[in-house]
């Protein structure tokens, strides 16, 4: 006995969708499931095997903006199905909407997925901000139990959003004992404007991960400040880090003004046996902080397949 899993893709032309277009969209995904469903079980009663049921696991909204009625009855289709789903991708769909509009469009589709066991979610290209992240709150604090990956790139997070997600992944929600970080695996920042402060934010979190296998923190304007506080999250992680395979640190400074490496990062990848991927990519290392670098990952016994120290400064002996 088997149940067949199935993705859920918007394929509609892109455009702002209203409510007239968002029921063409779930009677699309109601055609998938059926077609689906009798395919599959085509297949397995021709095995002789018995077949349960078709499950949608994850449901693609990306690349279509939505009018707020739209997402209303988007989010009723998805409430109705929010049990089975794992993975969501929610990226780039309030392009061309008004604040007001756009961040209620973010909660409806957010509070849809408020009670489900999400293990992936991507929210990126959704110009978030502050505002845009206390709107979906209860799709990423909601998930605490479960949320494996999640995806905020291309989001506008200044350093106040950064700040506001370290409470929703650092605390456990009243009257539980987790929280998000106890759980995380994946967590992706890229291009966003956090600043000094908001990559001090990211550090704390980091520092807060039980169980990191992907790391990114790239171009989000860190400054020698910020790119600090990130080597110190790093490096509070502890032994937490050896299960790190991929960290991308891209666009971060971690060589002082006085031309010394940020001795919290070399502790760091010392212990960061499991890394296999590693990009470290203009952060003004030069030729020195870089060779320190590639000490501290052979101390650790890392086996890396790739390493980005590109844009450095290195010498061509160095190099």
């Amino acid at each position: 006995m088997s149940f067949q899993f199935l993705t859920l893709t918007v394929e509609a032309e892109r455009k702002v969708k209203n409510g007239q277009d968002a029921l063409k969209i779930c009677k699309d995904f109601k055609a998938q499931m059926k077609s689906a469903y009798e395919d599959a079980a085509s297949t397995m009663d021709g095995d002789g095997e018995s077949f349960l049921g078709i499950v949608p696991d994850k449901i693609v909204l990306c690349g279509n903006s939505y009018k707020p009625d739209g997402a209303q009855v988007l989010a009723a289709f998805c409430t109705a199905i929010n049990d089975t789903v794992k993975k969501l991708d929610m990226s780039d769909i309030i392009a061309s909407q008004p604040e007001e509009q756009g961040l209620e469009v973010l909660k409806l589709i957010s509070d849809a997925f408020s009670e489900s066991k999400l293990e992936y979610l991507r929210n990126c290209d959704n110009a978030l901000g502050s505002k845009g992240i206390n709107a979906c709150m209860s799709v990423i604090g909601g998930q605490a139990k479960t949320l494996k990956h999640l995806y905020l790139e291309n989001d506008g997070l200044a350093a106040e959003s950064l700040q506001i997600l370290e409470q929703i992944l650092t605390k456990p929600a009243e009257g539980e004992s987790t929280c998000a970080c106890d759980n995380l695996e994946t967590l992706r920042f890229h291009d966003n404007m956090s600043g000094v402060e908001g990559a001090r934010a990211a550090g704390r979190i980091f520092a807060q991960l039980k169980h990191p296998k992907e790391l990114r923190y790239t171009d989000c304007r860190s400054l020698g400040e910020g790119s600090t506080g990130l080597a110190d999250g790093l490096d509070a992680m502890g032994d937490h880090i050896a299960s790190l395979e991929k960290l991308n640190l891209a666009g971060n400074f971690f060589v002082t003004s006085d031309k010394e490496i940020d001795q919290s990062l070399l502790r760091a990848l010392e212990r960061a046996k499991g890394l296999k991927h590693i990009g470290l990519r203009d952060c003004n290392l030069e030729e020195e902080g870089s060779q320190l670098v590639c000490e501290a990952l052979m101390k650790s016994g890392a086996k890396l397949e790739s390493i980005d120290i590109s844009e450095n400064d290195l010498g061509r002996e160095d190099a």
